[in-house]
């Protein structure tokens, strides 16, 4: 079961890919190619670079390369092969082509074919296993600050939330440090990180600040240690397991539990535990 699964996810991955592929020039939403994979919002971006080892948009222009390098080799002119990859104008194509290749499509022309090799389909991502264990995931009442900002530290997030429970003299209230990604600034069409910093209080309600539930239930859970910065490569990890494993994702976004404090930890030592909730009715 869990090998036809796993088949299954990395079918869906290639027919995703063949689509884009007939669709240079008006390429699917990322909503489109999540319902094609069956997976939520959540996880496609994740387990797609998972499948693929590269993000969609890479993909795209990886594919775009290719076409646009065929039609030089047979001497079409650049601004049929701009429209058709999808460019409005020769001169935005030109700019994207050279950095695709590092060179122009006049020069390119030449050595259409030792180009095209370099934009062959990677291999599949095998990267550094993580171990893991399956688990359950309690319920949780996390009080948030949603952010959506350019990819940098979220130091600055969590200072600013802790800064108001101590305001607020709840600091002996706080339970756990949480963080709740929302989205891979890699396919973000502005780049941005979308996130929830979060952290778990007992008693009431945080003045100010909305709360956010986590139904918890079964899940997979991995520790990351080292710095925040290298949290998106385990989690990467991670999610070539649940392909590898076949197991089916629930329609919830990853979780992580930040177990150090920075100021008390060096970087190389914070602890983070990543948990993935798993569908209660698949294997």
């Amino acid at each position: 079961m869990k090998t036809e699964t796993e088949a299954r996810y990395r079918a869906r991955v290639d027919e995703a890919v063949r689509l884009l592929s007939t669709r240079l020039a008006d390429p699917p939403p990322a909503d489109e190619l999540a319902r094609l994979v069956g997976a939520s919002r959540y996880h496609f971006q994740r387990l797609y670079r998972a499948a693929t080892g590269e993000s969609v948009l890479e993909t795209l222009n990886r594919l775009r390369a290719v076409r646009a390098l065929e039609l030089l080799e047979r001497s079409v002119p650049v601004t049929e092969i701009a429209a058709e990859v999808g460019y409005e104008t020769s001169q935005a194509f030109a700019r994207a082509f050279r950095s695709w290749t590092g060179a122009s499509p006049s020069e390119a022309r030449e050595i259409a074919a030792d180009l095209k090799r370099r934009f062959a389909r990677p291999d599949r991502p095998e990267g550094a296993a993580v171990e893991i264990e399956i688990t359950r995931l309690a319920p949780l009442t996390l009080t948030i600050i949603h952010t959506r900002q350019p990819i940098g530290p979220l130091n600055p997030v969590y200072e600013a939330l802790f800064a108001t429970v101590a305001e607020q003299g709840r600091l002996e209230d706080v339970r756990g440090i949480y963080g709740v990604p929302l989205n891979d600034p890699a396919f973000d069409p502005e780049g941005l990180i979308e996130h929830l910093a979060a952290i778990e209080l007992g008693g009431e309600k945080l003045a100010g600040h909305v709360q956010h539930d986590i139904a918890g239930g079964r899940a997979v859970r991995t520790r990351h240690t080292g710095p925040f910065e290298a949290l998106p490569g385990t989690e990467t990890a991670l999610y070539r397991r649940v392909l590898e494993e076949g197991w089916m994702l629930a329609d919830a976004p990853p979780l992580h539990h930040h177990l150090d404090e920075p100021d008390d930890v060096p970087a190389e030592d914070l602890r983070t535990d990543i948990y993935l909730t798993l569908r209660e009715d698949a294997s």
